[in-house]
């Protein structure tokens, strides 16, 4: 299975993700294009990118598909993602101080603080 990197274009609004296979010949799979500044993303099975504007947006790495939007409280300031064998969690930070926890299998809402 290919390990996927992801960045974000110095004018922050594309993102490009890539095969971490050295040997690949172009081992760019995508780019993204984004509306609005891209302040953080987190890279797994999910690609994960939150910026300027109340949303977080979710897509998957490997079908390059954006699988849902996750509403915030203001501006997105920081994205984690952890996917383990029973659970995942998407969590993201907001200029406000909110933090939210979703689940990455339904994109529930799990807690806020």
């Amino acid at each position: 299975d290919a390990v996927f990197r992801a960045l974000q274009e110095r004018s922050m609004q594309r993102l490009v993700t890539w095969r971490n296979k050295p040997n690949s010949f172009d081992p760019c799979v995508a780019t993204f294009a984004h509306q609005g500044q891209v302040q953080s993303l987190a890279v797994s099975t999910t690609l994960i990118v939150g910026g300027v504007g109340k949303q977080v947006y979710v897509y998957d790495a490997a079908t390059e598909e954006l699988s849902g939007t996750l509403d915030g409280s203001a501006d997105v300031r920081s994205v984690a993602v952890h996917e383990g064998d029973d659970v995942g969690w998407i969590v993201a930070g907001f200029g406000d101080g909110t933090i939210k926890v979703w689940d990455t299998a339904t994109l529930d809402l799990k807690a806020e603080k």
